[in-house]
């Protein structure tokens, strides 16, 4: 007998969307994509402004249809081409940027609104079990009787969380729930929203400018620009082996240098090191250097020379901003603890580990 593997809990096979533009013409937004996420995954769509995060989710959801391509969750097909099913068919749970509660309902009402069988009760009335189990789920048992205008931005989120969560749907949409927090309360909550998704067992898909936020929270990370897949992969995969010099530049802070590989080095402003190679790259390529893989050193001789030009202090560490001697390029490198070096300090920089070589723009 043969044993066959579950289905993803979403696939995405082609897919294009776009908007109404002037007169009859259409703006295309979304570009042939083609994305799996296998059950319990929280992937994070990263990407800027406008690069199509937020159509790809409304098209998920089914608030927006697709022009092409079909979309399956848990191997039902809800999209194929502009024939869809209707949202609340779908069972596809949606955080939004804010948490869009009801007003006149408390807590326990709201996320039993959830449901597929929703119960409304009086406010102070007994709260049923799965919607105190949701409650305790995530971390707020104590505010079942609370309405929305006593709860502070994150206490909404973790209801409209619970809320999404209710119905057991195949696929949790979050739509940069965290934007509207503070620093402080945006890193606390996404690493409890990452527990309970993980603790209930659900797929997540993250949409986010934030690199931060998806770095450290998702299983997954995929990079959308102009409506295009550029690469998915692990958080550390995307950092450390970027496709493209886009990707290298805005998942993190880097450096790009011109460089020559021949066999498995690279030589460069830097020298000769060893390198790593992205798909598609020939001989000459972007080396891609992450301030981390630099050393700075007050000896000279050892190394290339440079000039300390800013100096960047952050607690944990401090960032130097650097010219090498000669070629004149700019460098970026952390060093962890208090500061070394002062602006205007000659120091020499070498390399600590492999670089990566990604294809000349």
């Amino acid at each position: 007998m043969t044993n066959h593997p579950h289905p993803p809990a979403l696939s995405v096979r082609g897919l294009q969307a776009a908007f109404p533009g002037p007169g009859r013409t259409e703006t295309t937004v979304l570009h042939g994509l083609d994305l799996d996420v296998p059950e319990g995954e929280l992937l994070a769509v990263l990407g800027p402004s406008g690069c199509g995060k937020t159509t790809l989710l409304r098209v998920l959801a089914g608030l927006l249809p697709a022009t092409a391509g079909q979309v399956d969750l848990a191997g039902r097909r809800v999209v194929d081409g502009p024939v869809s099913v209707a949202p609340e068919r779908r069972g596809v749970g949606l955080v939004p940027q804010e948490a869009s509660l009801f007003p006149h309902l408390d807590v326990a009402a709201n996320v039993a609104f959830g449901l597929s069988r929703p119960r409304l009760w009086k406010r102070r009335g007994p709260v049923p079990p799965r919607v105190m189990e949701l409650l305790e789920m995530v971390g707020i048992p104590e505010l079942a009787h609370r309405m929305p205008s006593e709860l502070s931005g994150g206490q909404a989120q973790r209801v409209a969380l619970a809320r999404a969560l209710a119905p057991e749907p195949a696929l949790v949409l979050l739509d940069e729930p965290f934007s509207a927090l503070d620093a402080a309360l945006r890193v606390r909550l996404r690493t409890d929203v990452r527990e309970v998704l993980a603790a209930s067992g659900a797929t997540g898909l993250l949409v986010t400018h934030d690199q931060d936020e998806a770095l450290s929270v998702a299983d997954r990370v995929a990079l959308l620009s102009a409506g295009q897949l550029v690469q998915v992969g692990t958080p550390s995969e995307v950092y450390s082996r970027p496709a493209t010099a886009w990707v290298a530049e805005f998942v993190g802070t880097c450096s790009l240098l011109r460089g020559t590989l021949e066999g498995d080095t690279v030589t460069c402003a830097l020298g000769t090191v060893e390198a790593t190679c992205a798909e598609g790259v020939g001989s000459i390529g972007k080396v891609v250097i992450r301030p981390e893989q630099l050393r700075l050193s007050a000896r000279p001789g050892i190394g290339v020379g440079a000039t300390v030009g800013a100096v960047e202090y952050a607690g944990h560490s401090t960032l130097y901003r650097i010219r090498l001697h000669g070629a004149g390029e700019k460098l970026a490198v952390r060093e962890q603890g208090p500061a070394r070096f002062a602006v205007g300090d000659e120091v020499t920089v070498t390399p600590t580990a492999a670089l990566h070589v990604v294809p000349t723009p």
